[in-house]
């Protein structure tokens, strides 16, 4: 005797106690990508999908009439000359994995508005045309909350102003 695996297609209740298996004979190959179907690539011809370059961030912080502090974080970046997009889609995280859409622009600049201080922060910016999007570019900020000093000042001078005495 053969045995043969058969697939449950349906099943219909005839009474109480009754039912009409529908089965249809198992192949492999349609499971398991065997039958060498041709591979169609429905890439429209000619799109090319480019990363964005020189991604920059940039903190803003200020407290708004009401009292209350308010963080957000700039973002701009460009492309390289003679390469095109559709439109960018910005999207964000706290930890470079789950990230969180935030928009979809036709601009080369974005201001994320939801920022929280003291935590760092990711931003990925990708590239979209013909209906399909880039890898992206990530780059990523640590928010202060406040304004930091420079790190780097050399040597700084105080001059008092001739004019007015109560002037620096």
């Amino acid at each position: 005797k053969a045995v043969k695996k058969f697939r449950l297609v349906g099943v219909e209740r005839d009474g109480d106690l009754k039912c009409k298996l529908n089965l249809a004979e198992y192949c492999e190959g349609v499971y398991s990508g065997d039958l060498n179907y041709q591979i169609v690539d429905y890439t429209p011809p000619g799109s090319k999908l480019y990363d964005v370059s020189n991604l920059s961030l940039a903190e803003e912080n200020y407290r708004a009439k009401d009292g209350t502090n308010v963080s957000l974080l700039h973002v701009s970046w460009t492309l390289q000359r003679s390469q095109s997009a559709d439109e960018f889609v910005v999207y964000y995280c706290e930890d470079g994995i789950s990230w969180k859409y935030f928009e979809s622009t036709q601009n080369m600049l974005s201001t994320i508005t939801t920022i929280v201080p003291l935590r760092t922060y990711y931003v990925k910016i990708c590239s979209a045309s013909s209906g399909m999007q880039s890898a992206g570019t990530i780059k990523s900020l640590y928010i202060t909350g406040k304004d930091a000093p420079p790190s780097d000042i050399p040597s700084i001078t105080a001059v008092i102003d001739p004019t007015d005495n109560t002037k620096v």
